[in-house]
Parts: structure tokens; C-alpha cells; sequence
């Protein structure tokens, strides 16, 4: 069975461990699952355009994917649109909603070219740079070229998946940034 656990912090830091002891393709029977930690998680875009990629490569090959332990920790998943991917219902109750501009990208499955300017100009507005041209130019450009890339490049019937949150107010644990 195709199996995918996520760790309790599924981050760009420790992505190592989020594919340790997985199978993510072992192809034995029809059901997929997708297992949560039980108690918490934290998981940044990264890994959750990973799981979306897994979850249609399970879906193309007919595969029903479950999903273990998805509680009231697993909100931010479905805020960002991930069960939608995995064709997976998550109680709604569960999800307090949030204003999408300006802040975060859902989960965005990017299959054709023309997808592509709707991303950028998302991901355009997370940023804040209407003021700074020369920057933001930079960044359209970049995420164009990566797009472009994944769509020309890596032969895959499922295109590219997209993931974006807007991080602020990061706080350091150094004593003089706390202002002691």
C-alpha cells in the first residue's frame, strides 16, 4: 500500500525525516493512506505541495487514499485546500476560514502554461512589493522559470503544485532582539 506518514513538523529544516520510513509508492493494493501525527503538526507549504504531488500520483493510478489521525490539527491542511487534492472530505467545522489575498496560496495544481500568470500574481500579492519593481520582477521571473521548467521538463501528467504562505512577525529567541 502506498503510505505517507507525516511527521509532527514536516518543514524545509527536517525534510529528510518526512520521507524516512515512508513508502510512498510500494504498489500492493488499491488503498493509499496518508497518516498524521496524532497530536500535532506543523507543516509548511513545502511539504504539503509534496503530499498534493503523492496524492495525485495515487489518485492517476486509482488508488483510494485514506487518511489516519485527521483531527482538529490537521485545519491548516485543509484551509490550504490539500484534501480537496486527495479527494479526501475533511469535517468543515474543523476549519476556521481565512481571507486567502495577500496571505497564503492554497494547494494550486499548475497542469498547462496558462495557469501559470494566476500563480504568479498570487504569489505577487503575498509579497508586498508593489513599490519595490525591480524585486518583485525578480521573483515573477523566478517562479515563472520554475514553472515553466516543471511543465516542459519533468514529464509528468500532473504538472506542478504550488503552495505559498506569507510569514510575519518571526520571533528570535537572541536576547537583544527581545529587547533585553
Amino acid at each position: 500500500m502506498p503510505r505517507l506518514s507525516v511527521p509532527n513538523s514536516a518543514t524545509l529544516h527536517n525534510a529528510r525525516a518526512f520521507f524516512a520510513n515512508n513508502r510512498p509508492f510500494k504498489d500492493s493494493s488499491k488503498q493509499a493512506l496518508l497518516q498524521l501525527h496524532p497530536r500535532w503538526l506543523h507543516v509548511e507549504p513545502m511539504a504539503l505541495v509534496m503530499i498534493a504531488a503523492w496524492g495525485a500520483w495515487c489518485r492517476r493510478h486509482r488508488y483510494q487514499i485514506r487518511v489516519r489521525n485527521q483531527g482538529p490539527h490537521a485545519a491548516y491542511m485543509a484551509r490550504m485546500r490539500l484534501f480537496e487534492h486527495l479527494g479526501v472530505p475533511y469535517d468543515a467545522r474543523q476549519v476556521t476560514e481565512r481571507e486567502e489575498a495577500g496571505r497564503f496560496l492554497p494547494v494550486t495544481q499548475v497542469a498547462v502554461r496558462d495557469q501559470v500568470s494566476a500563480v504568479i500574481g498570487s504569489i505577487s500579492a503575498l509579497l508586498h512589493l508593489q513599490e519595490d519593481t525591480e524585486s518583485l520582477s525578480a521573483v515573477q521571473y523566478c517562479v515563472s522559470e520554475l514553472l515553466r521548467n516543471v511543465l516542459e521538463h519533468s514529464e509528468s501528467p500532473d504538472g506542478a503544485f504550488v503552495a505559498a504562505h506569507r510569514y510575519t512577525g518571526i520571533r528570535s529567541s537572541s536576547r537583544d532582539d527581545r529587547g533585553r
